[in-house]
Parts: structure tokens; C-alpha cells; sequence
């Protein structure tokens, strides 16, 4: 086989890798979530408040399937992620108030964290706000009810 032989051998390669991924993608369910809050380990997280350690970012996503509409919120430590499902992206100043409200894990995406449910004590959104449970020890500082660390 010559040499354009063997570069269009592997450029049909490529692409056949491609259009697979994108109909496996293409193929993927919804994620589906159970509420976790009243487990043993997310219970006393329930109604508890925390300020953040760190600037986070607050990313604003769009749901699956796509519908070109804002479905809920990620606070994620920089860099945060990036694709086409990021719809809105803006930094949370350390010193954010929030307070966590649920749990819930997802039971087809494969191992992941709880989420829990929050709400910015400084600010209402119209969308839930998500937080990964492997975060709150890092990123959080909790409040007594007085208000004090």
C-alpha cells in the first residue's frame, strides 16, 4: 500500500472512532438521582451552614438532553469544567455564605460523590445549586448557630 493509501486508511479510522463516540454519547440516559439526605452520613449536613475557604466558581448548566435552558448550578473549585453544556460561569467570592438543604446520588452515571442541595445565604437563584459532598472538608468552613467559626 502506498503512502496516500495509508493516510486515508488512517484518516477513515479517526473518524469511524468519532462517529462512534458520538452516537455512544448520543445513546447515553439521563442521569438519574435518589434523595440521600436522610442517610446517616448526610443527615447532619441537613440545614447546616458554611462560608466558603476559597473563591469557587459557580457554574451555570444546562440540562440533558439539551433545551437551551439553564437547569442548575455547580460550585466547583477553579479551573471548574468547560463544554457546551456551561451556560454561565462566574466566581463566588471567599467569605459566601450557603447553606446545604439535601442529598442525592446519582445511580447511573458510575461512582460518584452525593450532592448536596445548597442555597447562597446572600443571594436566591432560581435553579438548584449543587455541591460534590468530597468538598465540604476542603472548601467549607461550618458556622455555629451564633454565626461564629
Amino acid at each position: 500500500m502506498d503512502m496516500a493509501g495509508r493516510r486515508l486508511k488512517s484518516i477513515f479510522k479517526r473518524v469511524r472512532g468519532v462517529v462512534f463516540l458520538f452516537l455512544v454519547a448520543c445513546s447515553l440516559p439521563a442521569a438519574n438521582y435518589v434523595d440521600t439526605s436522610d442517610s446517616p452520613v448526610n443527615r447532619p449536613l441537613i440545614l447546616r451552614s458554611y462560608v466558603t475557604n476559597a473563591d469557587l466558581l459557580l457554574i451555570g448548566v444546562e440540562g440533558y438532553p439539551p433545551n437551551d435552558r439553564l437547569t442548575f448550578y455547580r460550585l466547583v473549585p477553579p479551573p471548574g469544567f468547560a463544554g457546551r453544556e456551561v451556560m454561565s460561569n462566574e466566581i463566588l467570592p471567599k467569605g459566601t455564605g450557603i447553606q446545604v438543604l439535601g442529598a442525592r446520588r446519582c445511580t447511573n452515571c458510575g461512582p460518584s460523590d452525593d450532592q448536596l442541595r445548597i442555597v447562597l445565604l446572600e443571594r436566591r437563584l432560581e435553579q438548584p445549586v449543587y455541591l460534590s459532598k468530597r468538598y465540604i472538608r476542603t472548601l467549607l468552613t461550618h458556622l455555629n448557630r451564633d454565626g461564629d467559626n
